[in-house]
């Protein structure tokens, strides 16, 4: 819920990092940090589009059911799965720029893109992993949902943290994640 936080945790161990668990990631991905590589090309993108006046948008997607769906489908599917995603986001448009982020999703940077184009592409997105035939470890068949956050920035303004960006994705892709995947959810930042 808004406004609410987090418990504190020990500090990871450096040989261990903690690995996020079922729960974990459903109450708090929200909260997630964009790492470096993340952080240094939006802030990249950000200096382009506030000097050629263009929008800015950021997807992050993420399968909805991830534990899930690595439990389901087993280690080699599941491998091929987030080998499909990957390219998929990777050929989404040419300006675009994709980047692993978290455990089994992507981050795809968009200069240029306003809001509705971004909620586009997400949506194309979900469709391609929608029709991507996996089998189970069981050999069943198993459709696979994806969740997608989107946040755009009409017009970047002088100063403007990047990590705000990620942030307002990271909400969407939350709200996207509660609704069960299969949905875009989008926020403009100013």
């Amino acid at each position: 819920t808004a406004g609410s936080q987090a418990a504190p945790t020990a500090a990871p161990s450096p040989k261990h990092p903690p690995r996020r668990t079922a729960a974990r990631r459903s109450a708090g991905d929200h909260l997630s940090d964009p790492g470096p590589a993340l952080t240094g090309q939006l802030a990249a993108a950000v200096a382009l589009c506030r000097q050629s006046r263009s929008p800015l948008s950021l997807l992050i997607v993420d399968p909805a059911d991830s534990s899930e769906l690595f439990l389901t489908l087993g280690s080699d599917e599941y491998d091929r799965f987030r080998r499909f995603l990957e390219a998929a986001c990777r050929t989404i448009d040419p300006s675009a720029l994709c980047l692993p982020n978290g455990e089994a999703g992507f981050a795809v940077v968009l200069p240029g893109f306003e809001r509705q184009a971004a909620v586009r592409m997400g949506n194309q997105l979900i469709d391609q992993v929608r029709r991507l035939p996996l089998r189970s470890a069981a050999g069943s068949r198993r459709a696979a949902s994806l969740a997608v956050g989107a946040a755009t920035v009409s017009l970047p303004p002088k100063n403007f943290p990047p990590d705000d960006l990620f942030s307002a994705a990271n909400r969407c892709l939350y709200g996207s994640r509660l609704s069960g995947g299969g949905v875009v959810k989008s926020i403009e930042i100013y």
